[in-house]
């Protein structure tokens, strides 16, 4: 993991720069006002932006003031005519894409809906959408700047070809060359959880300021990511953040949950496995049943629902308890369709986080206010940082007559 040195003039100059367009996301400012936002002088922030200004990235314009009749302030705001991005979320069975301009709003989206398994023709459809999406009189043909996909699966971090996925069932085996073929554009490639803690930093539950993070994504299945010093924790293959696999057919692992989650398929296994002790239950003995029913009964006392899913509570608790523990961690951040239990089912987690923790860590628990949408989110918001970062890497190596400035090294991953 590379360490930002803000030492460095260019490092110094590109941590302000997006620092400008993160203020300039969010509304038009004034220089005086983005130099008192930042805690940057008058002088430094007018060498920021009249760079900024020469290339392009930002435009000016002159409205009244109202403390000073008869004279004009000049706002700045972020160039949304230069060009659009595109972000796509594989994540889901609904496989979205959203055109949006570079201060992250949307401008059109569609989705190839329920979609289990991604092979080749399903990702033909997406590509279909993104060039519609494009043609849309909305876009006004403004250039296609870049792409960001949110997807499942582990790739390895060089070559970007898969490692294992089990949704992906085609012959396409490297996202990120398959999309860069047909647009022409850079494309970054991101895990959906990693996205998900970006989305739900940068517009939901977790603070802004927060530094060291553990989001956890509570589903079918489980995963999970990392904020470390502010920094998304990759790990030395790009993998961190996946919970612990142990083989069935060995005696000793085959119910073993030690690094893992308890998943709605660990429920569904539960139920089955004591079904027997509750035979006048016809109900327990039906398969498929939904997670909808299971959710209903839950709220309803069902016995045996209830017994399976406060077991869960107690193993995902521990899990917590673990991470939070060797990290030091300020939050924990739970989503996922498990969270559709109610407070009911948070509330155990919190009980037996608190009950079970000897060392008393303190990371505060929080529950995603962004649901399912924050991969898609983080997939917009980091579009449009590699897009600036991109053109910071160019305007250093300008300023510097040289092109030895791996600026995405540095702030890649950076919240």
């Amino acid at each position: 993991m590379s360490t930002i040195d803000l030492k460095n003039p260019n490092n110094l100059r590109v941590a302000n720069q997006l620092r400008v367009i993160e203020a300039l996301r969010n509304k038009p400012e004034t220089c005086p006002a983005l130099a008192k936002a930042l805690s940057l002088s008058g002088v430094a922030i007018k060498h920021i932006t009249d760079e900024l200004l020469k290339e392009n990235i930002i435009v000016s314009y002159g409205i009244k003031s109202p403390k000073n009749r008869g004279r004009k302030a000049t706002l700045l705001s972020l160039n949304n005519d230069v060009g659009v991005l595109c972000a796509i979320d594989l994540s889901g069975r609904d496989l979205a894409v959203a055109i949006t301009d570079v201060s992250n709003n949307i401008i059109v989206e569609d989705a190839a809906r329920n979609i289990l398994y991604i092979d080749d023709e399903a990702l033909e459809k997406v590509a279909q959408i993104v060039k519609n999406l494009l043609s849309s009189p909305l876009v006004k043909k403004r250039k296609l700047l870049g792409i960001c996909v949110s997807t499942p699966g582990e790739f390895d971090n060089v070559t970007y070809d898969f490692i294992y996925a089990p949704r992906y069932v085609g012959t396409i085996n490297n996202i990120k060359r398959f999309f860069e073929d047909r647009f022409q554009v850079e494309v970054n490639i991101y895990n959906d959880i990693n996205l998900g803690l970006l989305g739900e930093q940068r517009y939901g539950s977790i603070p802004n300021s927060a530094n060291d993070v553990y989001f956890v994504f509570l589903d079918y299945v489980a995963g999970s990511s990392l904020l470390l010093n502010g920094k998304i924790f990759e790990g030395a293959r790009g993998h961190a953040g996946e919970p612990a696999s142990y083989p069935k057919d060995n005696e000793f692992t085959k119910n073993l949950f030690s690094g893992r989650f308890y998943t709605i398929n660990d429920i569904y296994a539960y139920i089955h496995e004591h079904a027997k002790d509750y035979p006048n239950e016809p109900f327990y003995l039906t398969d498929p049943f939904s997670f909808e029913q299971i959710a209903t009964k839950y709220k309803e006392g069902d016995p045996l629902i209830s017994e399976a899913i406060e077991y869960s509570a107690k193993i995902n608790a521990i899990q917590l308890i673990a991470v939070s523990n060797l990290l030091d961690l300020e939050y924990i951040c739970l989503e996922g369709k498990m969270l559709e239990l109610g407070a009911t089912y948070t509330d155990l987690i919190i009980h037996y986080f608190r009950k079970y923790d000897a060392n008393h860590t303190r990371a505060q628990i929080l529950f995603s206010s962004l649901d399912s949408a924050a991969n898609m989110l983080g997939a917009i918001y980091q579009a449009s940082n590699m897009y600036f970062l991109n053109l910071f890497a160019m305007l250093a190596a300008k300023r510097t007559n040289s092109s030895d400035h791996d600026i995405k090294t540095f702030f890649g991953n950076n919240i």
